[in-house]
């Protein structure tokens, strides 16, 4: 892990401690409006689906207006729209890897995540997990035996077994 990526670890864990909750939520509420406008422009599938509810950006100016108007998405809505008009711009080009889920509820399902989400949520994960351990301190392989399409993102090395305990404990014994 670089010095850069300590540190930055190591800015996120201080501001989520030194921050309350309420800090927290308003930072967010605050992103929400601007976020939902870009989204609104740019994603072909949520420019439709607002039209079809005549939902209009403009009429979107606070938390309240949000919740009130903008329709709630679903797995259903999803599948109605070509891959393509789910992405930002219309097409795939900041795509930088699909993940998929084991079908558990009778159907697949997947995320696009480009190359600056997978930078902010290894930088997430490992910032909770040096919170955890102090990964920055210690030499850290990462074993996840989460389900299938349960993704960690990180910077330490990794090892994904699924749900397979015998593949876990030959690693570790290893």
């Amino acid at each position: 892990m670089n010095i850069l990526t300590k540190w930055m670890i190591k800015k996120t864990i201080s501001f989520l401690k030194e921050s309350s909750p309420e800090k927290l939520v308003k930072i967010g509420d605050n992103k929400l409006i601007p976020m939902f406008r870009d989204m609104a422009g740019s994603v072909p599938a949520y420019k439709k689906l607002l039209g079809k509810k005549g939902v209009k950006t403009s009429q979107i100016k606070n938390i309240e207006d949000f919740k009130r108007l903008v329709p709630i998405i679903d797995k259903e809505i999803f599948r109605r729209y070509e891959i393509t008009e789910l992405c930002r711009g219309g097409n795939l080009e900041r795509m930088k890897q699909a993940s998929v889920s084991s079908g558990f509820s009778g159907e697949f399902s997947y995320s696009l995540t480009s190359n600056r989400e997978l930078r902010d949520l290894s930088l997430f994960c490992d910032a909770l997990l040096n919170y955890s351990f102090d990964i920055t301190k210690r030499k850290t392989f990462l074993i996840s035996s989460l389900g299938m399409g349960v993704r960690v993102y990180t910077g330490l090395p990794l090892a994904e077994t699924s749900v397979r305990a015998d593949v876990v404990l030959a690693l570790v014994k290893k």
